[in-house]
């Protein structure tokens, strides 16, 4: 989502976006040993970054390159993912992966599949008996972070300030999720959505309200109409749902069932 007066951005974090399956999904279910340590628990403790506990998984694979491979095929790249991309780009669009995970597999599932993609991931590589290494990217890059972005308790205290501090360094419209959402232009407009139920923390809610902006976006709407739109009809279809099913149990596919009745509304 970009200013009116840009060329669009869309931006996936890949795993699970661009593909079916996330890669450390499978890669914990169908490859680690069963005495790997809790990492997770490391990092929740201070002990370890983000990036730290990733790596030590990936490092712990001792399957083969084949196996692994396979697995990566089981990601199930979106078949439809090469038409979009030209669709988008034929419309002005760039299409850029920023993902904390692994380059290594990242570029040969977008590979095989004919697509050419901008990828920001962490390097790494392959080694028999010594697994996945990912490492961090150089120093140069200007996506390096040492402990995996802003940290999310800075956001929480200022998140109007972050939305607006991040329209204005990517020059695009910003939607900053979270107990009230925050949209933001590189122009300085302003928007507060304090709607929405506690039900939309649902797995897959994030991408039903990408799809409801990319939706407005090839309707002709600007990006910041399509934001603060797309926002809106999310939160509403979460409130129908609330009523109709309460706040546990509705899925994100649900979502968009109550997209069209709410916009005829208008």
């Amino acid at each position: 989502m970009t200013s009116a007066n840009t060329g669009g951005v869309l931006v996936s974090d890949f795993d699970g976006t661009m593909t079916r399956y996330d890669f450390y999904r499978l890669v914990v279910d169908e490859l680690l040993p069963p005495d790997v340590p809790d990492f997770w628990e490391e990092f929740r403790s201070g002990h370890i970054t983000h990036f730290e506990a990733l790596r030590r998984y990936f490092a712990a694979i001792r399957s083969s390159e084949a196996d692994v491979l396979a697995v990566v095929a089981r990601m199930e790249l979106d078949p439809q993912l090469p038409g979009a991309i030209a669709a988008l780009r034929s419309a002005g669009w760039r299409v850029v992966v920023a993902s904390a995970g692994c380059e290594w597999y990242i570029r040969r599932l977008i590979e095989h599949a004919g697509v050419d993609v901008e990828v920001h991931a962490n390097p790494g590589r392959f080694e028999p008996g010594k697994g996945l290494l990912m490492e961090m990217p150089a120093d140069s890059s200007p996506y390096r972070s040492s402990a995996l972005g802003i940290d999310k308790s800075e956001v929480e205290k200022r998140p109007a300030e972050i939305a607006v501090e991040a329209a204005n360094a990517l020059n695009c419209v910003v939607a900053l999720k979270g107990p009230e959402t925050h949209i933001a232009s590189p122009d300085g407009e302003l928007y507060l959505y304090d709607g929405g139920d506690i039900g939309l923390a649902t797995s897959g809610s994030g991408d039903t309200l990408a799809g409801v902006v990319t939706g407005l976006l090839a309707r002709g709407a600007s990006p910041l109409h399509s934001a603060v739109w797309g926002v809106f009809l999310h939160g509403a279809a979460g409130n129908a749902l609330e009523k109709r099913l309460g706040r546990i149990g509705f899925l994100a596919r649900e979502l968009l069932d109550e997209i069209p009745p709410i916009m005829n509304a208008f």
